[in-house]
């Protein structure tokens, strides 16, 4: 997706784009993202590259940041970055060792969200907010799917994904259960993307006020 789209995608309620803050987390960031892309079959060094919510300032290499008032403090550009001009979004990328470059803002490349610590208490409550469908589950749109312990945990994967519009949980009776990030709903997917099954459940986010 575009930095726009990945801006737009990543702009909900108490999350954004993925912004690095210290060496720290961008070797974390970048070692994730590397695994995803890694899992997904990518291995063109031009395509692994992940958007980063951050523009540099046209001449005068200074960062702003999602969530920023001010320069930011952190930044980690390769050798000979950023080169200026019309390229003034900022990505990682797999040729300056995860390091950052600019680039034109309308190029195509993968992004991360990143939302804000929540507590136990926060996450049970997110249970409510749900619109659940139990025993149908959504197939042919799938992002990913990963081991989680229970229902709050699977939504906010899908709130840090920036491609998830639903979740499917996969139930085996054990308190592991398999979380299905999806790219559809049920508004935009076909009746014949979707099954009844006895242990799966569908679930999509309501709007929060």
């Amino acid at each position: 997706m575009t930095w726009q789209q990945a801006s737009k995608a990543c702009n909900r309620s108490g999350s954004g784009m993925v912004v690095p803050d210290s060496q720290a987390e961008q070797n974390f960031i970048w070692r994730e993202m590397r695994n995803w892309m890694g899992a997904l079959g990518v291995t063109i060094e031009a395509d692994l590259e992940v958007w980063i919510g951050c523009r540099h300032l046209e001449n005068s290499g200074q960062v702003m940041c999602h969530g920023d008032s001010e320069a930011h403090s952190y930044a980690t550009w390769a050798n000979n970055e950023p080169s200026g001009g019309s390229e003034t979004c900022i990505r990682m990328a797999k040729k300056f060792s995860g390091r950052w470059g600019d680039s034109l803002c309308d190029q195509r490349k993968f992004a991360a969200c990143e939302f804000n610590p929540i507590s136990a208490c926060e996450l049970n409550r997110w249970s409510t907010h749900f619109k659940h469908a139990p025993g149908l589950c959504l197939h042919n749109h799938e992002v990913r799917s990963l081991q989680v312990h229970g229902l709050a945990k699977c939504g906010v994967a899908c709130w840090a994904e920036p491609l998830c519009r639903s979740f499917s949980l996969w139930l085996d009776g054990g308190d592991v259960v398999i979380c299905q990030l999806n790219t559809r709903s049920r508004t935009d997917a076909g009746v014949e993307d979707f099954s009844h099954a006895q242990n799966c459940a569908y679930f999509e986010f309501q709007r929060m006020s």
